[in-house]
């Protein structure tokens, strides 16, 4: 953990009825003090609404080679990047053409992505999906984080809820294709 880092655990009970996942989870997460707390609790709902057994979270914040989240298959190709924030064109070009599957979870304005990458060449441009949950529920969760925090995330129909034990909060997870087809 970096100088100026807060480590935040999270113990999570995660019922995601969407896609059948029922699991009691621990993560831990060092927040550098740049990182907004609205972009951590987007690092943390895009790690359950992708978890699966093979998930791995980078190990520090904007490494330039490496997704935030990625699931590699047995021989390291990379089945699933997901970026947070708003990559550049440059990086999602590089990580399309580097797996299977890109996800980018935006922590605020998801139309930027569109305005961002507009007339880029994005390998599979088409393909890419970003995954928004509902600003106002990420900002309610941010306002509540604590170092330790016991979460108990749901998803069904598209709709998440988060019961931290202050209070709890739902909201619709959007998801789009920021751009239809290759440039």
């Amino acid at each position: 953990m970096s100088q100026g880092s807060l480590l935040r655990k999270f113990e999570l009970e995660l019922a995601d009825a969407d896609r059948g996942v029922y699991e009691s989870l621990e993560l831990r997460l060092a927040q550098h003090k740049s990182e907004s707390d609205d972009y951590l609790v987007t690092r943390v709902l895009a790690w359950c609404l992708c978890w699966e057994l093979e998930l791995v979270i980078a190990p520090e914040l904007c490494q330039a080679e490496e997704p935030a989240l990625s699931v590699r298959d047995p021989h390291g190709r990379i089945r699933l990047w997901v970026e947070i924030g708003l990559p550049t064109g440059e990086r999602i070009h590089k990580a399309s053409k580097a797996s299977d599957r890109v996800l980018v979870f935006p922590h605020r304005s998801p139309q930027a992505l569109e305005k961002n990458w507009a007339g880029m060449r994005i390998h599979r441009a088409g393909e890419i999906e970003a995954v928004v949950p509902e600003p106002e529920l990420v900002a309610r969760l941010a306002a509540t984080l604590d170092r330790n925090n016991r979460w108990h995330v749901t998803v069904s129909d598209g709709e998440l809820i988060v019961d931290t034990g202050r209070g709890t909060f739902t909201g619709p997870i959007h998801r789009f294709r920021p751009l239809e087809s290759d440039a």
